[in-house]
């Protein structure tokens, strides 16, 4: 984990079908913070992937469930150029103010 002490930016990329998504967000934190709390305290974004591959009510039940920890939540598709600007936009933005 060394090497992402080293970034600006912390992406958590969780696919949207995933049924165990806030557990696989939370296994994630955890190994970041035995790591070094630091790591928590940077920038993040939750990126529900593979929306293409996902029917839409899990996607709404997993934007819920990750809208409640405040943190920035974005879905995306590489099938989906839209969705694929809108995360390199809000990535822009984080950098910009820090």
């Amino acid at each position: 984990l060394k090497h992402i002490e080293k970034t600006k930016i912390l992406v958590h990329c969780i696919e949207s079908f995933d049924p165990e998504a806030k557990k696989t967000y939370e296994t994630v934190r955890e190994e970041f913070k035995q790591y070094s709390t630091i790591l928590l305290e940077k920038p993040e974004i939750i990126l529900l992937t593979k929306t293409d591959l996902a029917d839409q009510k899990m996607i709404k039940k997993n934007l819920t469930l990750f809208k409640k920890t405040g943190k920035k939540v974005l879905t995306c598709s590489i099938y989906e150029p839209e969705s694929v600007a809108a995360v390199k936009q809000e990535l822009e933005e984080i950098l910009k103010k820090n």
